[in-house]
């Protein structure tokens, strides 16, 4: 009979908090028990004995590379003393990252630390329209350089071909596997082939992934890599893999209670397409909802205290309180005259406190909308692991906090989630 292998197969590196729940929910669905800590944790953390996978939330996607650097190796530090098996490091499927970008970096430095002979860039996320061709992203059919993320304010996007914009940041070429090739039932020749034009250093392969089928070949193909880099799309098919090799005959979790007694409250700092449509969505189909104002915030103290009194009244159910971004109108720029980080920041700051008063209030489900927002909410109630449920959308799981079990989280990228969003997430956090 052959001996039990350890369960902790996993160690990921995330470049922020809502891309790791992102990529937990889907190492879930492949029959992971997953757990999600924002930050490196300290010896304080005792990891269940089911768990088998651990993904580390940094924010490290827009902070100076040499600092981006240094926390992914401490978080590598941490993943390898633990026993993960495998480590992946998880950046957007958009590809966030300038010619001065972390991604590049990051995953040198990760690769020259593990040893890995060669590693993935894997960005591809069919299921929310993210693919990869031939070596270029495409978002929605269009190339990256096209579509809406040539216009994002911190990261916009110059090129579609990963190899080009890996230029500039990264020191290892890349070579692009076709999906012919991944149909193959040995890639070992074609990859010894692209590694001898290089003297067998260090590179990227960029595999083609714009079907189901390229995820679950590219999982069997490099289940034994001990780096891989790329989106959410390869996580589902890499945990099947995994567990496959571990128990043919089994592919379930331990089961986890996604939903909780108690009231629910949602925040929407984002001012995304999506979120601003489900925001619509909450309001049309007659969901209570409270709207933010930078000025009101700014020149009328009571606004805040008048707020906490609502959220604390235990006859408040299900309140959606959203900026006035949500309306498109700029998160009330044009009335206050303060940066977009500032008013930001005062949303961010605003919302947190709402949270706080929320949970001391028993307020049970909270869910919220955004990447800032959600990281000013977690860091204010003091959760930093979660235990990973089922999830409301793609890439959007319950998220259970290990120091209080009786509560639910759900944190959305801004461009997730169905436009009746909200309403799902409600249902499936209740009981």
């Amino acid at each position: 009979m052959r001996e039990q292998e350890p369960r902790l197969i996993i160690g990921c590196i995330a470049d922020d908090f809502t891309g790791a729940s992102d990529i937990g929910s889907f190492f879930v669905r492949g029959g992971m028990n997953t757990l999600l800590t924002s930050g490196i944790p300290d010896e304080s953390l005792t990891i269940d004995p089911s768990v088998e996978a651990v993904v580390i939330a940094l924010k490290n996607r827009s902070i100076a590379p040499d600092l981006a650097v240094t926390e992914s190796l401490k978080a590598l530090e941490y993943l390898q003393a633990v026993g993960c098996r495998q480590i992946y490091f998880k950046y957007c499927s958009t590809f966030d990252c300038t010619p001065k970008g972390n991604i590049g970096p990051i995953a040198d430095a990760l690769m020259r630390q593990i040893g890995s002979p060669y590693t993935l860039l894997c960005p591809s996320l069919p299921v929310n329209g993210r693919i990869v061709r031939d070596g270029g992203l495409y978002i929605h059919g269009l190339p990256l350089h096209e579509s809406p993320m040539k216009d994002h304010p911190v990261n916009p996007m110059w090129d579609h071909r990963l190899g080009k914009i890996m230029e500039p940041q990264s020191v290892y070429p890349c070579f692009i596997i076709t999906a012919d090739e991944l149909a193959e039932e040995d890639l070992s020749p074609v990859i010894n082939s692209l590694r001898e034009k290089q003297g067998g250093t260090p590179c990227y392969l960029i595999p083609d992934y714009s079907e189901a089928i390229h995820g679950k070949q590219i999982a069997e193909h490099f289940l034994d890599l001990p780096l891989i880099t790329g989106g959410s799309g390869l996580a589902e098919h890499l945990a099947r893999a995994h567990k496959t090799r571990q128990d043919p005959f089994s592919h379930e979790s331990a089961p986890r209670t996604t939903g909780t007694e108690g009231r629910a409250i949602i925040f929407a700092g984002s001012c995304s397409t999506a979120t601003t449509g489900q925001v619509v969505v909450f309001h049309d189909q007659g969901g209570t909802a409270c709207e933010l104002t930078a000025a009101e915030l700014l020149h009328d103290s009571s606004i805040r205290d008048d707020l906490i009194e609502l959220v604390k009244n235990p006859e408040t159910t299900d309140l959606l309180i959203h900026t006035d971004g949500n309306r498109g109108e700029g998160m009330g720029k044009q009335s206050t005259g303060l940066s977009q980080s500032a008013l930001s920041e005062l949303f961010e700051t605003t919302m947190a406190d709402l949270a706080e008063a929320a949970l001391g209030a028993g307020i049970t489900r909270i869910i919220i909308a955004g990447g800032e927002t959600s990281g000013a909410i977690t860091e204010r109630l003091g959760f930093r692991s979660f235990l990973l449920g089922d999830s409301v959308a793609p890439g959007v799981p319950v998220l259970i906090p290990v120091e209080n079990p009786s509560v639910r989280l759900v944190l959305k990228s801004g461009n997730f989630g169905q436009p009746d969003f909200f309403f799902r997430a409600l249902q499936t956090t209740s009981r």
